[in-house]
C-alpha cells in the first residue's frame, strides 16, 4: 500500500509532470474534511 502525505504530493506532481508530459502543474490539496469516504459500514 502506498501512502503520501500533502507535502509529499505537492513535491512529486510538478517533478512527474514536467517529466512526462513536459509540462509543470501544481496539485490542489486540502487536508480538512471527508472527500470521500473510506468505509461504508453496513447494518
Amino acid at each position: 500500500m502506498l501512502i503520501l502525505t500533502n507535502d509529499e504530493i505537492e513535491k512529486l506532481v510538478p517533478e512527474y509532470s514536467q517529466k512526462f508530459k513536459g509540462q509543470v502543474q501544481y496539485p490542489y490539496t486540502f487536508s480538512k474534511g471527508q472527500d470521500f469516504p473510506v468505509s461504508i459500514v453496513k447494518d
